[in-house]
This record gives C-alpha cells, sequence and structure tokens, in this order.
C-alpha cells in the first residue's frame, strides 16, 4: 500500500499543477477542475486513515509480542526455578543423609500367634523403643551428644514421584543407606520352653537375649530396652545407672569405656564418671575424675562445670574462684552435649554472681543475679538473696527475700537451704538466740538426711558451732566444729572464730593464717583475723589485716569498717572517715557502720554530722549492744 502511495505522488503534483493552471485558465475548466481537486481531497483523506489503522495496528502488534516475550520468559524462569528447586531439594537431601548419625530400630520379627494378638513386630520395637526414650528423656547427662532415634514402620507413609513409582522415602532410605551412619537395632521374639525371649541386635553385633515368663512380656520389654540403650549409648546407660543408684553397675561400663576410644571418647567417659560421683556423693573422686577430663579437654565447659562443683561441695574457695573463671572463660564460646541454653545462662549469671560474692562484693553480686531471666537459680534464688543481703548487713531486705523462699524444696522435703540462710542472717544480725536455734534445727534435720551429709559437715555445723560460741558456749562449739574437714575453708574459718570468741588469740590466728595462706584471692580470712587482732587490742596488726583484705576484695565493706574502727582505737578517727565513706558504698543500711561513722564524727568535733549517722543508725537493725552503744553515743551528742 505505502508503495501505490509513493507512485501516487507525482501524478498527483502534476494533477495540482494542471488543476492550477486550469482555474487560472477559461471558465470552461474550471468546474472539472474543482471536481478534480475533491477527489483528490477525498483520496488524501482516505490514505490518511489508512495510516493510522496501519499504525494503530502495528502498536497492537508490538504490544502483543512484548507481552509474548514476558510471558516465555516468565515460563523459563519457572522452569529454571523448579531445576534449581529440584537441584536444591536432592542436594539437601544428600546433605542430610551424608550427616545421619541416627538410630534406626527395625520391626522385630514376632511369631504369628503373638502377630494375631496385636503385638506385631512394629509394635514390638515401637514398644521397646518408648521405653528407650522414656529412660534417655530422664537423664540430666552431658556425656553424650544423642542426634536422635526413630523407628522404621513397613507402612512408612510415602509422596510418590510421578511415572516412576519411586517414592521420596525410598530415595532418602537409599541415601542415608549409602552416605549416612545410621545404626541400626533389630530383634525377634520367641517362644521358649520358659516362656518368651527377646534378643536385640546392634548393628550386625552378636545380639543380648532376655527371657521371662509368658505372662512378662512388659518385663521383657524394659530388659530389652535397658540392653538396647547398653549397646548403642554405653556411658549414657552409665548415667541412667548412677541416677537409679546403680553404681557398681554404672562403674564397670565406665571404668571400661574410660580406657578404650579417642580423647572426646574418654572425655566423655570421665564426665559420666564425675556424674557418678556426684550421686555417690563422693567430691573428691568429683575433683579427680573433673580433672582428668579437663587434662584431655582445657576447653570443656561441663568438665569445668564439675570441677567448680567439687570445689563448691567441699569449700575449696580458691579452687572455687579460680575454677569458676576459667567456666566462664570458655562457656561464652562452647556448647558441648545436651546443655540447654536457658538453663546454661541462668547457671552463668548464678556463677557470676558467686565470683563476685566470694570477693566480698555483695552489691555486685545482687546487681549480677537481676540479670537472671526467669526463676533464679543457685545463687539468685530466694535464699540466695536472703544470704547475699546478710552479706552486706542489710537485715531488712534478708529477711524480705527469705519471705519468699518456699518452705520446701523440689523434692517435698523442707527447704534446708533457707533454714540455713534464716540461721546466717540472725547470726549476722546479732540476735544470737535466734541463730542458735534456728541452726541447731537445721543440723538436726541434715543429720536426719543421709543426702544433706556433706551439707551438714560444711555448712550448718560450722555455723552452729559459730553461734554457740558467740553465746558464751565454747566447749559445745568445740566438740561441733572439731568433727568438722579441716580442709573446708567455712570449717577452718569457723575454727577460727570459735577460738577467737574464747579468747585463744594464738590458736585463732593459726587457723586465719592457713586459710589466707590458701586463698590469695578470698578477703575473708584476712578481714576475720584483722577483727580477732582489734579485739585482742591489737589495732596497727589489725590494720594490716584490714589492708590485705582490701586488696583481695576491693569492694567488701567490712574490713573498710574495721579499719575505721581500729583507726578509732589509735585516735585517728580523722582518718576513719574516708574508711566509713567508702564502705557505705558497698553496704549502705549496715547499722554499725552509721554507728561508728556517727562516733568517728562525733571524736573529729563534727557533732551535727555525728547527729545525723546516729539518726540513720537508729533507722537501721542493731544487735543488742551496738543498740546499747548507740544510746551512748546519742547521750555524748546531747
Amino acid at each position: 500500500m505505502s508503495e501505490d502511495g509513493d507512485s501516487a505522488r507525482p501524478s498527483d503534483a502534476t494533477g495540482a499543477a494542471a488543476a492550477g493552471l486550469a482555474l487560472g485558465a477559461a471558465p470552461e475548466f474550471a468546474a472539472d477542475a474543482r471536481a478534480y481537486l475533491r477527489e483528490q481531497t477525498d483520496l488524501t483523506r482516505l490514505q490518511k486513515a489508512n495510516l493510522l489503522e496501519q499504525n494503530a495496528f502495528e502498536l497492537s502488534h508490538l504490544r502483543f509480542r512484548r507481552f509474548s516475550d514476558w510471558a516465555k520468559f516468565a515460563l523459563e524462569l519457572s522452569v529454571a526455578l523448579v531445576v534449581l528447586l529440584l537441584v536444591c531439594g536432592l542436594g539437601t537431601m544428600v546433605w542430610n543423609a551424608a550427616q545421619d548419625r541416627d538410630l534406626v530400630v527395625d520391626a522385630f520379627s514376632v511369631p504369628p500367634d503373638v502377630a494375631q494378638t496385636g503385638m506385631t513386630g512394629n509394635v514390638l520395637a515401637a514398644r521397646v523403643l518408648d521405653r528407650f526414650g522414656a529412660m534417655d528423656a530422664g537423664i540430666l547427662t552431658f556425656s553424650e551428644d544423642f542426634s536422635g532415634y526413630h523407628g522404621r514402620a513397613a507402612d512408612e507413609v510415602r509422596v510418590e514421584i510421578p511415572s516412576t513409582g519411586v517414592s521420596i522415602g525410598e530415595i532418602d532410605r537409599l541415601l542415608r543407606a549409602w552416605l549416612g551412619h545410621e545404626t541400626h537395632v533389630s530383634g525377634e521374639l520367641v517362644h521358649t520352653a520358659k516362656g518368651l525371649a527377646v534378643t536385640v541386635r546392634y548393628d550386625g553385633q552378636p545380639g543380648v537375649t532376655a527371657g521371662g515368663p509368658a505372662d512378662g512380656l512388659d518385663a521383657l520389654i524394659q530388659t530389652s530396652a535397658e540392653n538396647m540403650f547398653a549397646a548403642v549409648r554405653p556411658l549414657r546407660f552409665a548415667d541412667y545407672l548412677s541416677s537409679h543408684n546403680r553404681f557398681a553397675e554404672a562403674l564397670a561400663i565406665i571404668r571400661r569405656e574410660s580406657a578404650t576410644g579417642d580423647a572426646a571418647h574418654r572425655v566423655a567417659a570421665y564426665l559420666s564418671w564425675t556424674y557418678l560421683d556426684f550421686w555417690e556423693g563422693d567430691n573428691d573422686a568429683l575433683a579427680v575424675h573433673s580433672a582428668m577430663a579437663l587434662a584431655l579437654d582445657p576447653a570443656n565447659p561441663v568438665a569445668h562445670f564439675a570441677h567448680v562443683a567439687a570445689a563448691n561441695n567441699v569449700d575449696h574457695n580458691e579452687a572455687l574462684y579460680v575454677g569458676t573463671k576459667a567456666f566462664l572463660a570458655v562457656a561464652r564460646d562452647a556448647a558441648h552435649g545436651e546443655i540447654d541454653p536457658v538453663a546454661a545462662a541462668a547457671t552463668a549469671v548464678s556463677m557470676r554472681s558467686g565470683l563476685l560474692a566470694d570477693q566480698g562484693d555483695g552489691l555486685g553480686a545482687i546487681a549480677t543475679c537481676r540479670q537472671m531471666v526467669g526463676p533464679g537459680r543457685g545463687a539468685c534464688d530466694a535464699s540466695g538473696f536472703g544470704f547475699l543481703y546478710a552479706g552486706i548487713h542489710d537485715i531488712e531486705q534478708a529477711q524480705r527475700a527469705l519471705d519468699r523462699a518456699p518452705l520446701t524444696d523440689g523434692r517435698g522435703r523442707l527447704n534446708f537451704a533457707a533454714t540455713f540462710t534464716r540461721s546466717y542472717v540472725a547470726l549476722a544480725a546479732g540476735d544470737i538466740p535466734r541463730a542458735i536455734a534456728l541452726s541447731a534445727r537445721a543440723d538436726a534435720l541434715s543429720a536426719a538426711d543421709p543426702g544433706e551429709k556433706l551439707d551438714r559437715e560444711i555448712f550448718f555445723s560450722p555455723l552452729r558451732a559459730e553461734a554457740l560460741a558467740r553465746g558464751g558456749q565454747i566447749a559445745a562449739a568445740r566438740a561441733i566444729i572439731a568433727a568438722t574437714r579441716t580442709d573446708c575453708d567455712a570449717c577452718a574459718l569457723a575454727r577460727g572464730r570459735v577460738e577467737a570468741a574464747a579468747r585463744d588469740w594464738a590458736g585463732a590466728a593459726r587457723w586465719f593464717k592457713l586459710v589466707s595462706d590458701r586463698s590469695p584471692h578470698i578477703p575473708f580470712a584476712d578481714a576475720d583475723w584483722g577483727r580477732m587482732l582489734l579485739a585482742k587490742g591489737d589495732p596497727a596488726a589489725a590494720i594490716a589485716k584490714f589492708a590485705s583484705a582490701h586488696a583481695k576484695g576491693p569492694r567488701f565493706a567490712d574490713p573498710l569498717e574495721m579499719w575505721g574502727e581500729a583507726l578509732i582505737a589509735t585516735n585517728r578517727s580523722d582518718l576513719a572517715l574516708a574508711k566509713f565513706e567508702e564502705a557505705a558504698r558497698y553496704a549502705p543500711n549496715w547499722g554499725r557502720l552509721h554507728l561508728k561513722w556517727g562516733e568517728a564524727l562525733l571524736w573529729a568535733g563534727d557533732r551535727e554530722g555525728a547527729g545525723r549517722q546516729f539518726a540513720l543508725a537508729a533507722t537501721l537493725v542493731l544487735a543488742p549492744n551496738e543498740a546499747a552503744e548507740l544510746a551512748r553515743m546519742r547521750g555524748r551528742n546531747g
């Protein structure tokens, strides 16, 4: 069409020129010229309309081609995505198969007559697996990382791949058998002359058979589950035995496993041994076996935790301090076994709090405990808060914390920790009769419970002996404390405090020196030693011990407060003011501190300041002798 239009243009131009000449020519040609022009005009309009229609058609065609191109691209992209998903899916299956370490319990073989009762091979395997799972779930252990276990039934649900007849489950099973490291357990139930017998076979090894009467199938299932447990995870089974007081069986397994395998397996065996030691209450063995695990794996947080537990249980404060720092250093970047992240975080908070408390920083320990999410644990439960507040002489807060402590523990027994802490708070408050009564109750209750034997020796007896000694019952106190261990720091310090109450200065100094020498990071022995020297009347020697205690525990208020008292005794009340002010940063609600601070201000000539401190002391808890001293000081101040 465009070619016809182009060929028409010369004739149109000639016609137009001729029409122009005709219009200017004779009249008889004018009508023809006008008719010609009208025809040319109509032709031009038709050509224009044709061009517009042609352009619209071509534009529509171009739009369709664009849509077609996009549709083709989308289809190609969809196909590529499907292929990619298939490749990724297959790759994931291959990866999972290669990483497979699962325990697979295949269907057991059972006699036809038993299967007709409903106890098919699948059901029997599932029953054994259920018992196995129940035992495994009931163990608090870190010995082995159990990746998983499952049963395999013959009627497994399958997803069919179209036109192939091959299921995804079958492909997955073949890949796991080819690339993975599954451990298979099989077995059979057979009739015997005495009833029934179940044989369990682990990964092609010779089977272990358990027999019994025909009506004792349930017991056979339990025994078979134990046999399977012992075969597939011997150390976890040893932990199960330990937690059920089957110590001899557990020890036989652990000794065998600790002498075989690579270093990681031997570490796991020693950790199982620490679990056995815990249940037997043998803390000396716990320290030895945790140390053996650490020798093989110095970065193992579970071994560090076991070592810390051993030190804590026998009150070796220096070992507890060093071990806690080591545990916290490795626990940040390591995850071993079945450590629950929430429990691990709570344990870390509790241990950081304990680390601060071991240096006398009660305020820091309390602030750290408040970071714990969820119910308080360890040093951060209600009893722990009571103990920490009593340590900074905030008796009212300690009693409030103990009001929240449950009366019984998780096993329905009397809460020994709360009873012990109440007696400790009473002693810190100077209420000696109440401290004696509560400590006697805790001691008697713990004596009747074999599970509390260690706590009685390490914690209850020293506290009771100190309360008796401060109440003037020296002979009774000496008899109680003499039965405790000398390597226990709380016991040795209590021995020194009993002798200090008896005014046996040399005997007290001997015990305080023993603990001070073996505890270079712990300030309590030096603080007690200085208190004894101050009571003896040697303030200069006392100041030296307070300075040593302050160097070990710079946020420990006791040596600072007693340092101030020693300076008053040497007529340097002006220097004592700074010690009292610093001590108040770490024990702001200590009644005796504000009493002595007021006394120093009074001797320094600041009667108004002394009055303020005496008024503050009157609002806080004071021992009876301190309350009497406050009355005398306020009388002096007018």
